[in-house]
């Protein structure tokens, strides 16, 4: 291979060439503060907006994936060595014991079934130190790595073990990399050389007997181990805690055999120490706190490093209070809120104890460590002001990294009064790294309601929100919100203190992000029912249960219906079960087919798959833009010009654009084999081009410019298109610029990452902009969409579409130690799988055209080399397949080859579009004549034209995308929807959908425990005991009755009903019996 590049290069080399570029050159001041002089015809800000669903343009498994082997279900690597591996429990394994013995035995088993995987192999260095079991039933030992019976640092690890699973987590150390050997220095001659070399760094004394207590009864603590030296090796050592005053704690490791010292640190945590206030909140009432004393300043901060969840190594898991000195979040200026005596106002109280207590209700309520689950710190700013008017802020949000809080004006009293509100708002944070639920729409709604409950929970004395901090002027019923009656007091909608309380009063408008505060009261209704039905402390574990373990990014109303219960049935059983459907029921929220129908994939272009990349000639060190076509085997040339970035190539292979070394954008016929300048007005960073070849979208090469600038492929003026980050209540990040870019199939949407930054904070993230609206043929409103951001010091960028399949997507995951993971995501926000490379610099994935692998490349630093090799996908395209060696890696130009920013396309031609994927939704389908109902198209792929039918309806038929209907006459009706597109047309029929009338489904008075069902579940027959004789009424789930079924009385109060001739599914018996109502629900 590189003697045919080495030819191909003697052939196409003409006077000087270009050298190798650099990795990805930084925004430096010399280039990236250059004047951006792109000229605009159109700015559009989509700062106060987020996209319907993203997933219709389409907390994060925390621990990379790696697959090898059907029953490995995650793992991660590191180094060459795993540290995660998660695999199926045997079927023959299911009993558990608690003694470190049973424990040793299991993790020997899983290590010498991993073979390969780990160092730790030999049961006689495997230590079992503690075994702890949880409420779910879950094993977990805590054990570590031994060698001649003495610890190996670093070497520890836990292992879980639970009915169906079992998982190790820790890291091994090799063998042949431990030195035996005796301890030789005797332990006190080993503290003699620590206090000789301590005395140099500080002040060393012999503690008193009083002082000694203080500090655990010893100055000097001595443990045995192997440690590793320089040269990579462990040897045998002293670990030495000692005490050199009563302030300090120093940590020494000190050679076992010649006395030599291999490490050493100061303990002392930078001389903090853990303090407590005691003194009244807003609100009058006394509450202590944690403070955090600095002995080297003598200052005192509100800062809590006391909770489970501190990290002392790292200086992580704290709750920290700023101060924002009435800037604002444009502004934004901030101290650490600080004190010489340990004294603090009301405000500082409240805001410390109401964050404490959120805190402290997910870790013991839910198990979770801090709001994103890792030990995360939790900030708080106080004295923010409002970001419009620089007026004291009548409002408190989270915005994805920090709560700020409002002081008051018109509406409220400093909203760090309220218990609530705070738990309301970080819980924000809990839902942004669990399901993510996107802040528009009906999933907005969700996030905030999930937020209200969060905040109910804590404050769970009632079900109001907000009522403390308040002004009785501006809410007449004494609170802002009110979960048990979303009227909230209010006569009419258009009052500002009303939510809906049912489906009927659904909210449908583009105000509040689509309702999200509005339409919560609906779901804030149906959690009240529910909890008041069974208890909070159920209703608590079943929605979060749901949260994290059922719901995404864009689930809806009866998502969330079909997960509560799901939920409710996994916990508590049957009963909690209906006591959920039937809080759902009354509010109007039923049991439809899945909302969104899944997007299928499209066909792989057709034509000859070809790689372009910057390659080097390896003699003469020039770097041209070349293709690799892989069918043929042949390169060819596409411009001198080397890309200083990734190219944008359209689906059909004949158009290519990119930003050469020089920062300008160029325009490449790969038909004719030529290239032109296409744009030189500024210095550019990316640029992509749509799929079909129709739009063109770039960023400056600026450190301060927050656009995508997008324009048709033969405009000469582009559209601005200013990018932020959207938080919750109306609040953004702000965007300093925009990297990556990339057009999906439609041409209407822009997958990107960007760097944000405000005063505090610095990170990365992935969103989609709408930047082309079909409908109206136009520009549009410029919507976004955030995908993932950053957690605990993990960038991510990169991102790019699969070939052929809309609704996924690759991107890279930079980790607090430099390695580059890899992340197969949906849009939906989850990660399908991620997987850890050997990479510390970012690798520009790009797919196959079948995406069946995806290309990266893997740069050498120190010898200033590239080369671009394969990781190939599982046959779904859900997971990574990683070869068992490095024989059977793929490097698709040669292993030898250096070769940059490579792109994948095809040279055929095929359709962009599919026909429609038919799905549509009505919230309040059943209820009383007459019933006005306005279905929701719920279709994907861009349908143009609707026809709806609606039996039993008024009006019939409509072509209309949500049609208002209204029902005169009780009864049930169907509902067919046929959609169109140019690629063609599809359509559904949902039979008995509209119930009009009597809603069989509902129980006036439940007495559930007086009626006894048997078999349940049911094959032929069902007999139901504790009854009066009389009508014996049978009803499917979504309302349908069943006549003419063989009914027989066995006594007066017992009837055998056959159910032989029904299909598989939920029905409902109703009986009369007096003037109550009996029911069951039976799976037959």
């Amino acid at each position: 291979m590189r003697k045919l590049l080495l030819n191909l290069f003697a052939l196409s080399v003409m006077g000087l060439c270009a050298q190798t570029p650099a990795l990805k050159p930084a925004r430096t001041a010399a280039t990236a503060s250059k004047p951006v002089t792109i000229s605009t015809s159109r700015v559009i800000d989509g700062s106060q907006s987020s996209l319907r669903s993203a997933s219709d343009t389409k907390k994060q498994q925390k621990h990379p994936i790696l697959l090898r082997g059907a029953d490995v279900v995650e793992m991660n690597q590191e180094k060459g060595q795993a540290i995660v591996l998660e695999k199926k429990r045997p079927s023959n394994l299911r009993s558990l014991a608690t003694d470190t013995g049973f424990v040793r035995n299991e993790v020997t088993r899983f290590l010498a079934s991993s073979s390969g995987m780990f160092y730790l192999t030999n049961p006689e260095n495997i230590r079992i130190n503690k075994v702890e079991v949880d409420k779910r039933g879950t094993l977990t030992g805590r054990g570590e790595q031994i060698f001649k019976g003495y610890p190996v640092y670093g070497a520890d690890f836990t292992f879980n073990i639970s009915s169906e699973t079992e998982r190790f987590s820790g890291r091994t150390v090799e063998e042949s990399k431990i030195v035996a050997s005796a301890a030789t220095l005797d332990s006190d001659l080993a503290i003699q050389t620590l206090r000789k070399d301590l005395q140099e760094k500080t002040k060393v004394r012999t503690l008193t007997k009083a002082e000694l207590k203080l500090v655990g009864g010893t100055q000097a603590k001595v443990d045995t181990l192997y440690y590793p030296t320089a040269d990579g090796l462990y040897r045998l050592s002293f670990r030495i805690s000692y005490r050199p005053n009563l302030v300090e704690e120093w940590i020494y490791f000190i050679n076992a055999t010649d006395g030599t010292i291999i490490s050493r640190y100061n303990n002392t945590k930078g001389g903090w120490e853990k303090k407590t206030f005691t003194g009244e909140d807003l609100n009058g009432v006394r509450q202590s706190i944690h403070t955090a004393y600095n002995t080297d300043e003598n200052i005192y901060y509100l800062q809590n490093k006391a909770e489970e969840m501190y990290d002392p190594e790292n200086e992580t898991g704290t709750i920290l209070i700023l101060d924002a000195n009435f800037t604002n979040a444009t502004n934004l200026e901030t101290e650490p809120c600080t004190s010489k005596q340990n004294e603090w106002s009301p405000l500082h109280v409240s805001t410390m104890w109401g964050i404490t207590q959120t805190y402290h209700y997910f870790k013991n309520t839910f198990g979770r460590n801090s709001l994103d689950g890792e030990g995360g710190n939790i900030i708080g700013i106080i004295n923010m002001n409002d970001t419009e008017t620089g007026d004291p802020m009548d409002n408190a949000y989270w915005n994805g990294a920090y709560m700020a809080f409002g002081n008051g004006n018109k509406a409220f009293k400093p909203l760090a009064g309220a218990l609530d509100v705070i738990g309301h708002e970080l819980g924000h944070g809990v839902i942004d790294k669990t399901a993510g639920l996107v802040y528009r729409d009906q999933s907005g709604a969700m996030n905030e309601s999930f937020a209200d409950i969060f905040g109910a929970m804590i404050d769970r004395e009632d079900w109001q929100i907000g009522e403390d901090v308040i002004k009785p002027e501006e809410f007449p019923s004494g609170t802002m919100r009110d979960m048990s009656n979303p009227h909230n007091g209010c006569i009419s909608s258009k009052e500002d203190n009303w939510q809906p309380a049912h489906t009927s009063e659904i909210y449908t408008g583009e105000e509040d992000n689509g309702g999200v505060h509005i339409n919560s009261g609906i779901l804030n209704f149906a959690y009240y029912k529910y909890a008041t039905a069974t208890s909070k402390e159920e209703a608590e574990q079943v929605y979060y249960h749901a949260l994290t373990h059922y719901l995404t990014a864009t689930s809806r109303f009866t998502d969330l219906r079909l997960a509560i219960i799901r939920s409710a049935r996994k916990l508590y059983g049957e009963k909690n079960a209906a006591c959920a459907a039937k809080a759902f029921d009354e509010v109007g929220i039923w049991e439809d087919e899945a909302s969104l129908p899944g997007m299928s994939e499209l066909d792989p272009n057709p034509g000859d798959e070809c790689l372009a990349a910057n390659i080097k000639d390896p003699e003469s060190g020039c770097v041209r833009l070349m293709s690799y076509n892989t069918v043929t085997k042949e390169y060819t040339l596409i411009s001198e010009m080397p890309a200083l970035t990734t190219p944008s190539v359209t689906d059909n292979g004949k158009t290519l654009l990119y930003v050469g070394e020089d920062y300008k954008i160029y325009r490449c016929d790969l038909e004719k084999g030529n290239c032109e300048i296409y744009s030189e007005e500024t210095p550019f960073a990316n640029v992509a081009i749509s799929k079909d070849g129709k739009r063109v979208a770039a960023v400056a090469y600026s450190d301060d410019d927050p656009n995508i600038y997008v324009r048709n492929l033969d405009d000469k003026e582009w559209i601005a298109f200013g990018l932020s980050t959207p938080g919750t209540e109306g609040t953004t990040y702000d965007v300093k610029y925009a990297d990556h870019i990339e057009f999906d199939l439609s041409g209407e949407n822009l997958l990107y990452d960007a760097y944000n930054e405000t005063s505090q904070f610095s990170f990365w993230n992935i969103g989609v902009l709408e930047v082309w609206d079909a409908d109206m043929e136009d520009w549009s409103e410029g919507m976004i969409a955030i995908l993932f951001t950053y957690n605990n010091g993990i960038s991510v960028g990169n991102p790019t579409f699969f070939k052929n399949s809309p609704d996924k997507f690759i991107f890279e995951a930079i980790n607090s130690k430099g390695w580059v993971e890899l992340a197969l995501a949906s849009f939906d926000r989850e990660i399908l799988s991620n997987i850890m490379t050997p990479l510390s610099q970012p690798a520009y994935p790009t797919l196959g055209i079948k995406d069946e692998y995806i290309a990266l490349m893997a740069y050498d630093e120190e010898e200033d080399e590239a080369t671009v090799f394969h990781v190939a996908l599982s046959e779904d395209k859900n997971s990574f397949i990683i070869p068992e060696d490095e024989e059977d890696m793929v490097f698709p130009l040669g292993a030898e080859t250096d070769a940059r920013y490579p792109v994948y396309y095809g040279t055929g031609e095929r359709d962009l579009g599919k026909k429609p994927e038919v799905s549509f939704q009505a919230m309040n389908r059943k209820g009383e004549a007459p019933l006005t109902i306005t279905f929701e198209d719920l279709s994907q792929y861009d349908p143009t034209s609707w026809t709806w039918t609606f039996e039993g309806g008024t009006p019939a038929t409509s072509d209309e995308e949500n049609p208002t209907v209204v029902y005169e006459t009780p009864g049930s009706y169907d509902v067919t929807l046929t959609v169109s597109n140019a690629y063609g047309t599809s359509t559904v029929t949902k039979k008995d959908y509209i119930v009009v009338g009597d809603d069989p489904t509902s129980v006036e008075e439940v007495a559930i425990k007086q009626v006894s069902v048997h078999p349940n579940p049911a094959t032929t027959y069902v007999i139901a005991e504790g009854v009066e004789q009389g009508p014996v009424l049978v009803y499917s789930a979504t309302g349908k009755s069943y006549a003419n079924l063989s009914v027989t009385w066995l006594d007066e109060q017992s009837v055998r009903v056959d159910v032989s001739s029904l299909p598989e599914g939920l029905y409902i018996l109703k009986f009369k019996n007096g003037s109550a109502k009996f029911m069951k629900q039976m799976n037959y």
